[in-house]
């Protein structure tokens, strides 16, 4: 490797590659149905989201008044294999977390309708850390053509480059309108295209465990699909390949992305310009304020999205964004930073914003890079990403192309034309000067400055980590030997893990046989029977708001199961009760599980789970906060476990206990108001009760198998 590449920051470096950056989704999925209309052999696709029923393209129809014909992605695809023998469609899209499950396709696990077609195969991946996802973005055609950058093949992206705040055809699926987005994505043709098939070959095997056969390996010469919709060609292009990937099973980690990022800011001379949905990594604040310090450094010009989003995102990624631009203006002794976001007094007055989803940066005249990559620390280590990045290597066209792509980026936004902007920048050796005319604000179309909101003083930067995280914490790293310690189990027993499920179901099954024999066939009724075991003791109200809470406590180092006790509770009191006994009894298990779990938690996890695991507690570290809270909210783990594994990893108390509470109120919501009907299927068994507590066992076992299933996917390192 040469220039700026090495292996630090790029997976592969090739050169007399061809590419082309498009603007916005109604050129881009123009031309990826114009690459895929003339593919033979494979479509690869890999995604964070993917929805049949995403818009490709809108054809108008002959007539006055007619509406323009949609072409559905569910259909293109189906006439392609129905057209094309040979072709095979390959779709891999992130198994999203619950948090996202109302705003994704319904049922899209489910193979129904169009993907049915035996040469359509469709996976959600899951091999990952959890609460990482897979941001990848790219699609492959044959060998000939990939494209990559930050548009997914879902609903509302769909926008053209006017971004119109008065735009009927931007609609989602069940009419309704939606506000306007903004990104781009680069389409490449050249060897560099195999290194596109090699990536989701390999995410393939891993998510499924199936290789790949009859990939193409020959690729056939490839003019732009869309010539005349093109921000701007790169001939004969040197391009490096780097990626962001977790260290996960047999994967190592991999954050090539924040090393290139660092190093492109390093080396700029005059300009850096980002466009990015978010900007609030450690790591490029860092870079940017080691420039901005320096009286001879780049200036640097960043478009955000006015807003980071909805409500939560304001009140998470807003905040640390605003820290970081906060951070990044002290620091700018020399003037030589903007910040903006663009602004349309038409869809103000409307009160539409715009999604500014990019994520591309460029370096002066030298470097071009776009990928998938948010300037988050999710995206430097946690998150699966891919980039590329055009190193113009002093090739004359290719500068120009570089520098009249930086005057589209920055005039995009406003009324100025990238023609006029490209010749002033040339003019300059500021770049700041021609954005006056771009930021006027008599102009109905401008970059206007970004609005930083106010933030306490005291709060820093690195404070706030545990709503961004870089990797998986240590918590979610020794939770994970639940499903380790019932694969060791399984081995040391010689049996496989199925055998092992069915053996514990049919002993569970048979323990309740006999509590049910003996201990509720009682002659005067099962009720009663129920009565005098759980009840009868609990019977004077002033005693039993007492005792409760201490059960709770002796549950913590007896491993009872604490949604068993929250059912007794709930039985024994009335709801307004039941809510303040189970409160305390939970501060109290928390308290009691969490203190053994300081003092003996590392004996009791070597003695009783080998001394593998005891590797694991060693690198426990501060919990995070949301990784807490995922945990509380799905099961997948007995609780006192999680207790122990908490205070033998001092994880800090009041944060776990926090936590522990918002977690855990879901459920105990739920267990409090289906409580009768569950205590119904033990005093008297009908088919409502029956079919209440059927309904909950579905409910717990898909959780637990989902919630296994990812947390026993952890790379497991000596």
């Amino acid at each position: 490797m040469n220039g700026i590449f090495n292996e630090t920051n790029a997976w592969t470096v090739t050169e007399g590659n061809e590419a082309w950056l498009y603007s916005d989704a109604a050129a881009y999925y123009q031309a990826l149905v114009n690459a895929c209309e003339k593919a033979e052999k494979t479509i690869l696709i890999a995604g964070w989201d993917f929805h049949s029923d995403t818009v490709l393209t809108y054809k108008k129809r002959r007539g006055l008044g007619m509406i323009p014909k949609k072409l559905l992605l569910r259909r293109f695809f189906r006439r392609l294999v129905r057209q094309k023998p040979e072709l095979r469609i390959y779709i891999l899209t992130w198994d999203y977390a619950p948090f996202y499950m109302l705003e994704r396709e319904r049922l899209q696990s489910w193979k129904r309708g169009w993907l049915k077609h035996p040469r359509i195969h469709f996976h959600l991946d899951d091999a990952h850390p959890i609460s990482a996802s897979q941001h990848q973005k790219f699609v492959i055609t044959d060998a000939d053509v990939a494209f990559i950058g930050g548009l997914d093949l879902t609903i509302r992206r769909w926008d053209q480059s006017s971004h119109s705040h008065d735009a009927p055809l931007r609609r989602d699926p069940d009419g309704e309108p939606y506000g306007a987005f903004h990104d781009y994505q680069l389409g490449v043709t050249g060897s560099v295209v195999f290194d596109f098939i090699r990536l989701f070959h390999g995410r393939w095997l891993n998510a499924t465990g199936q290789m790949l056969n009859k990939l193409p390996t020959e690729q056939n010469s490839t003019s732009n699909p869309l010539p005349t919709d093109t921000v701007a060609s790169f001939k004969n292009a040197k391009v490096g390949f780097s990626r962001t990937m977790p260290a996960f099973k047999d994967q190592d980690e991999c954050k090539e992305i924040a090393q290139l990022f660092q190093d492109l800011i390093r080396v700029a001379e005059r300009f850096i310009v980002i466009e990015n949905q978010y900007l609030s990594a450690h790591s490029i604040v860092k870079a940017i304020t080691d420039r901005l310090v320096e009286e001879t450094g780049p200036e640097v010009i960043i478009i955000l999205p006015e807003k980071a989003g909805g409500w939560l995102e304001m009140k998470t990624m807003g905040l640390l964004q605003d820290l970081a631009l906060k951070r990044l203006v002290s620091f700018d002794r020399y003037d030589r930073l903007r910040i903006y976001y663009p602004f349309d007094r038409g869809r103000a007055a409307k009160r539409l914003g715009m999604t500014v989803h990019s994520k591309l940066m460029i370096i002066d005249d030298r470097y071009l890079t776009i990928g998938s990559a948010n300037l988050n620390n999710r995206s430097m280590g946690y998150d699966t990403e891919c980039q590329l990045t055009i190193d113009s290597n002093e090739d004359p066209a290719c500068c120009d192309a570089i520098v009249y792509a930086m005057a589209f980026v920055l005039a995009h936004h406003s009324e100025i034309k990238a023609d006029e902007l490209e010749l002033q920048i040339r003019d300059e050796t500021s770049i700041i000067k021609p954005l006056a005319e771009l930021c006027d604000t008599q102009r109905d179309r401008h970059l206007a400055k970004f609005h930083i909101h106010h933030v306490n003083d005291k709060l820093q930067l690195e404070d706030m980590n545990w709503l961004d995280m870089e990797k998986p914490s240590e918590l979610e790293m020794a939770v994970d030997q639940w499903g380790f310690a019932s694969e060791i189990a399984s081995r040391r027993l010689g049996v496989s893990p199925r055998v092992l499920l069915l053996g514990l179901t049919v002993f569970f099954a048979f323990v309740l046989g006999f509590v049910w024999h003996y201990l509720l066939n009682d002659a005067q009724g099962s009720e009663e029977a129920l009565r005098n075991l759980l009840i009868e003791p609990l019977a004077d109200p002033v005693r039993a708001r007492i005792i409760m809470p201490f059960i709770f406590g002796l549950g913590a180092i007896f491993f009872i199961p604490i949604n068993l006790l929250i059912i007794i509770t709930a039985s024994i009191f009335t709801t307004g009760w039941a809510f303040i006994e189970i409160l305390t009894g939970t501060i109290l298990n928390v308290c009691v599980g969490y203190t053994l779990g300081r003092f003996v938690g590392r004996f009791i996890f070597e003695r009783f789970f080998g001394k593998r695991t005891q590797k694991i507690l060693d690198r426990i570290g501060k919990g995070q906060f949301l990784t807490i809270l995922f945990i509380r909210i799905f099961p997948i783990a007995p609780s006192a476990l999680i207790n122990l594994a908490a205070g033998s990893g001092k994880i800090p108390f009041f944060r776990f206990l926090g936590a522990t509470i918002l977690g855990m109120t879901p459920g105990t919501i739920m267990l409090v108001f289906f409580q009768k009907s569950i205590m119904d299927v033990f005093r008297a068994p009908g088919l409502s009760s029956v079919f209440t507590l059927m309904i909950l066992a579905i409910i717990t076992f898909v959780i637990f198998r989902w919630s296994r299933r990812r947390f026993s996917q952890y790379r497991q390192r000596n």
